[in-house]
């Protein structure tokens, strides 16, 4: 993905750059570089780490989106984070329950569970920018609701929530005005027949710097155990494609945040 605006002609990873990754390709790495999951990365990842910090007593609070961080009068520390809340819960829960069991898995479902909710939930809550009028303001306070502060989001969306850091802090400035940021895209395919059947007899197989637009492809179908399927349509074959996408980005990041 290291293209300069996501231009696949004009490459943008220096010499230097990629001589210290081969070096830990070829000398630190103990077994395999790879590591593929053998069901979907918020199954098997994310869901049992969620599980495990519940039950050290860490509490969550979903349907909150940033909206900004501001510093104290000294410009010292972050003293208030505004949020918007997108949904609030039925009257009888303290806290949103966000997994469901599939094949025995935890699984965050595509979609809010709607029982847990006070109203349904029309907006994209994925995006930032969906319906933001909608969301009601949060505000925490330093001292009071939180101590210390992670931020925890991309590099292209710092611009949009830490305004009052980057005026202050050249170091943000700089970060965000020349570490670039690469629109990417991916696709998965399932067909009926196995890869032997459609001529590749080599099993689990990654490919990556082959043909644009989709130049990555990762032969993927030790995850269907865990995806449920009709018996007369039951996949022999996942495909996972993934490659930068190539766009006429502007030239500003503050006029789109690239994913």
């Amino acid at each position: 993905f290291g293209y300069e605006d996501a231009d696949p002609e004009k490459p943008a990873v220096s010499a230097g750059l990629m001589i210290f990754l081969i070096g830990m390709v070829l000398f630190e790495y103990k077994g395999a570089i790879f590591w593929k999951m053998t069901a979907g990365m918020g199954d098997v990842i994310i869901a049992p780490i969620y599980e495990v910090l519940r039950r050290r007593g860490v509490r969550f609070e979903f349907f909150h989106r940033l909206d900004g961080l501001h510093l104290d009068p000294n410009r010292q520390a972050v003293e208030t984070i505004t949020l918007g809340r997108q949904a609030r819960l039925t009257p009888d829960r303290d806290c949103y329950e966000p997994l469901v069991r599939v094949s025995g898995l935890p699984v965050f479902p595509a979609e809010p569970i709607a029982g847990q909710l006070a109203k349904p939930v029309n907006a994209d809550l994925e995006s930032h920018f969906a319906a933001s009028s909608a969301a009601e303001p949060v505000h925490l306070r330093r001292g009071v609701d939180f101590d210390h502060v992670v931020l925890a989001v991309s590099l292209g969306m710092v611009s949009i929530v830490a305004q009052e850091l980057i005026a202050h802090r050249p170091e943000w400035r700089d970060m965000t005005a020349h570490v670039r940021t690469i629109a990417t895209q991916a696709f998965q395919l399932w067909l009926r027949p196995t890869e032997p059947a459609l001529g590749w007899p080599q099993p689990g197989v990654t490919i990556s710097a082959y043909e644009r637009p989709f130049e990555t492809w990762a032969s993927m179908p030790q995850t269907l155990w865990a995806e449920n399927w009709p018996v007369e349509d039951n996949p022999g074959t996942v495909a996972y494609f993934c490659g930068s996408l190539d766009a006429p980005w502007p030239s500003t990041d503050t006029d789109y945040v690239r994913r």
